[in-house]
This record gives structure tokens, sequence and C-alpha cells, in this order.
């Protein structure tokens, strides 16, 4: 059990929408692998306003490592994310996606990163070879995808192979930072962070993990969502023009 003096060197971070089937294979996974590192953690999730039984669920956990914050509504990855980060206290802070797309364990790549001096990793599911591992999402998603780097690449967020992954560590002064100075709430708040880290001159590095299309997403595509991403995408610049 950690003290109360016992800082934990890393932090998971996870924002849950209607979860519950979910999440509690996820922490028991997440709990099984950091008891056997043999440094100190934490778990926060943020229950984004869910309508089923996720908050139950993480409750019955009952871990003092395992921390619960609830919306009163759901305001989004963005936010929900934001909210679980400026919530952690470790050391190092990882966010991942509640269904462990990447593995806990790739955790490991990203912390050896962090130990060699880098401010932000970002598990990428581009490999060395070019093989991307997101080639296993259905046809749209991928062609939507690109579409997406490639204006984001060319518009404000250069050099960065899988600004979307699920999988990013930061230094948690870094985290603290970036997520307290951040403002989108929808589901490109990656960019919004990786533009911010590259605009205050964080040394970023992106590390090659396995990754699996889990299905599952509560994300709906549609002209007007399609529409609000390219509008967060072009007005990231202006929001933070100071």
């Amino acid at each position: 059990m950690t003290s109360q003096v016992e800082k934990p060197y890393l932090s998971v971070a996870i924002s849950a929408y209607n979860e519950e089937r979910r999440i509690g294979p996820s922490l028991q996974r997440i709990v099984s692998y950091l008891d056997r590192q043999g440094y100190p953690y934490e778990i926060v999730i943020n229950d984004d306003g869910s309508r089923d039984n996720t908050a139950a669920v993480v409750t019955s956990f009952a871990s003092p490592r395992i921390k619960l914050l609830v919306s009163p509504t759901n305001q989004g990855k963005g936010a929900g994310i934001r909210r679980a980060v400026l919530h952690s206290n470790g050391r190092y802070i990882l966010f991942t996606d509640a269904d462990l797309s990447t593995p806990i364990e790739e955790v490991a790549k990203l912390l050896a990163k962090m130990e060699n001096g880098c401010d932000v990793v970002i598990g990428s599911r581009v490999q060395p070879d070019g093989t991307d591992m997101r080639a296993s999402q259905p046809l749209y998603r991928r062609l939507l995808g690109r579409l997406f780097h490639f204006l984001a690449a060319r518009l404000i967020l250069p050099g960065i192979a899988d600004s979307q992954s699920g999988f990013k560590c930061f230094r948690r002064e870094v985290a603290h930072h970036l997520f307290a100075e951040s403002l989108l709430q929808s589901i490109i708040f990656d960019v919004e962070i990786l533009y911010l880290a590259q605009k205050s001159g964080y040394r970023i590095s992106e590390v090659p993990v396995s990754w699996t299309n889990a299905g599952g997403s509560r994300m709906r595509l549609s002209p007007a969502h399609a529409l609000r991403v390219l509008w967060d995408l072009i007005r990231i610049p202006r929001l933070h023009r100071r």
C-alpha cells in the first residue's frame, strides 16, 4: 500500500465513458502488471458522465492506488483526459485508452525514453519498417486518419508520425503545464497538447508500440463531427497566439 508520503513513480490516467464492460478487465491487467514492477503507482480514472455502471465497477476495486473522479456530464475525450492528468501526481504520467488497445506492458518502452531525458514520449503505432498497425482499422477510418494526419502535419504539427496515439507519457511538470494550458475538449486534444509541447521547446520522442483495433469506439462519424474536427484543428494556433 502506498504511504501518504510516498509519491507515485507512475500515474496512469484514463477517461472512461460508458465503459462498464471493459474498465474492469483493463484495471485488473494494469494493476497486475504494475504490482510486479516494484515502484509506487496510482491509477486515476475520470468517469466522463457515464450513464452505465462504470463508476461502480471502478469503486469495486477498493484500492488506495485507484482514484475515481466523476464528471457530472459527458464533456468529451479531451476534457476527460485533462481532468485525469491534472489530478495525477506521479513523476511520470501516462494516459491510455480504457480498452488498452496498446497493452499496458508497453509503458516500459516509454519510461526508458523518459529516463533518458525526454519530456513527452508518444507510443507510436508506426513501426520502424514503416508498417502502420492502424491497417487493421476499417477502410473509412484509415482514409479519414490519413487525411487528418496530412492536414495536421502541414498546418500546425510537423514531424510527428502518430499524433493521435492514445498512449502518451509525460514528465509530471510538463503534463500539468500542457494540460492546464489546453482548451479543446474534442477528440483531437492530442494535437493541441503536442502543438503546445513543440511551442514550449519540450523534448518529444516517438517509440513504436504494439496496438490492436479493439473496436467498440464511442466516436460516431458524421458531417457535423468532421466539421468540428476541422474547425478545432484550424483554430489551435489562434487559441494560443500569446
